[in-house]
């Protein structure tokens, strides 16, 4: 038995320190956890075993070799069940990556067990590969390796990119069709305004001053496609290109990502969105026995909204304070008030990971309803509006064509 020093928040509420006797560092945890305390810092985990999680540890390493999010769930997924089978864990990678031929996920296998075979931990090559399977799977790795739960760890992290997986592909499922009906629609009016109107636009030339006003409008938009439709395509593309790499930047990332939360109706379905991977992330995390302050700020690391992100900067710094969790979440003034209530019974009924999963579990569906309510509104409307402009440009081109005939007879 080996003793650790700790500070953690009791039922009370305020911060207590003291000392505990326990195997590792997971059993520490999750002896303070039974007695009701969340656990701010255990010091003796990390000077002792260094099995404890820290939040530079599990950093992102960037290097470069980014996976779709698919192909990291199945990855994670197939090596998670393969170590709970009892499979040794070399040969598990060498399965699991064996079972992803093709996929760059197979790479990035090999290159782990390469790490694990040459004496590394796992959450140490999987740290080398944070930028394919992300930071939230090498705090599980630590956490698994520290409680001897390894496959289960790794289970939580798999659970975690496949609910991130489901919903992203169920957004873009319904995001298709009204993509495809903007596009098809733009393209049959610059078709019109390219190469139909320039036809008229020779027949109507004596009677310009006769025309209809609609007509004039169409005719003097077809002009200044044909004069200045390429640098505005240009303009376009460069400024397209210019915001991109603002965004590139920590300012502008924080600008652009603000400025979308502020948008009607998107803004909180963003705002959602980021509630649900945090509270799924800090559920798991926490689930896995990691120090609460240490568990949210590698939580905040799988945020993608840098406005979000930036406000949540003093979270863990809170938590450490003695800050109730449920009273730390609130003061980020980022979070719905669902997910901190429940993060509160948590707190009370010292059940805080679970309730944080039903947190995210709720705002998984509310993401999905909302979405598919945006897009019920959004795609008539977008069928009426084009049509209405379409139709518009040809009533333009009918209209001098009927004046003309009635003329004629």
């Amino acid at each position: 038995m080996a003793r650790f020093r700790y500070r953690s928040v009791p039922p009370a509420g305020a911060a207590a320190t003291g000392e505990i006797e326990a195997p590792d560092s997971a059993a520490a945890v999750a002896q303070l956890q039974s007695a009701g305390h969340y656990p701010l810092e255990v010091a003796a985990a990390v000077l002792a075993s260094g099995n404890a999680v820290s939040p530079a540890a599990a950093a992102p390493s960037r290097s470069g070799r980014a996976l779709p999010i698919a192909a990291a769930a199945l990855a994670m997924r197939q090596l998670a069940t393969l170590i709970e089978a009892g499979v040794p864990l070399d040969r598990a990678l060498s399965l699991a990556a064996d079972l992803m031929q093709g996929s760059p996920a197979s790479d990035c296998l090999q290159r782990v067990r390469a790490r694990v075979m040459a004496g590394e931990a796992v959450s140490s090559a999987l740290a080398a590969e944070a930028d394919a399977f992300g930071a939230l799977a090498t705090a599980m790795a630590r956490a698994g390796e520290a409680s001897g739960r390894l496959g289960q760890a790794l289970g939580i992290a798999a659970l975690w990119l496949e609910r991130s997986r489901d919903l992203g592909q169920s957004l873009r499922s319904a995001l298709a069709y009204p993509l495809v009906l903007l596009g098809v629609s733009a393209f049959a009016i610059v078709f019109l305004l390219a190469f139909v109107m320039p036809r008229f636009a020779a027949m109507f030339g004596d009677m310009a001053d006769r025309l209809p006003w609609s007509t004039r409008v169409v005719l003097a938009l077809t002009d200044a496609l044909a004069d200045h439709g390429p640098f505005a395509l240009a303009a376009l593309i460069l400024a397209a290109l210019a915001v991109r790499w603002h965004m590139s930047w920590a300012a502008g990332a924080l600008f652009w990502h603000g400025l979308l939360l502020r948008v009607p109706l998107v803004g909180e379905l963003v705002r959602k969105r980021e509630a649900e991977r945090f509270a799924r992330a800090l559920s798991g995390l926490v689930g896995a026995g990691v120090a609460l302050s240490e568990a949210a700020e590698l939580a905040r690391a799988t945020l993608v909204n840098q406005a979000i992100a930036g406000a949540t900067a003093g979270l863990s710094g809170r938590i450490r304070e003695g800050i109730a969790p449920a009273t730390a979440l609130a003061e980020c003034r980022c979070f719905p008030d669902a997910m901190i209530g429940l993060a509160t019974v948590g707190e009370e009924t010292g059940r805080l990971a679970a309730m944080l999963e039903q947190a995210a579990e709720l705002h998984r569906r509310e993401v999905e309803v909302r979405a598919n309510r945006l897009l019920i509104l959004l795609t008539p409307a977008l069928t009426i509006g084009l049509g209405l402009l379409i139709a518009a440009i040809i009533l333009s081109l009918l209209l001098p064509m009927l004046g003309l005939y009635e003329t004629i007879l």
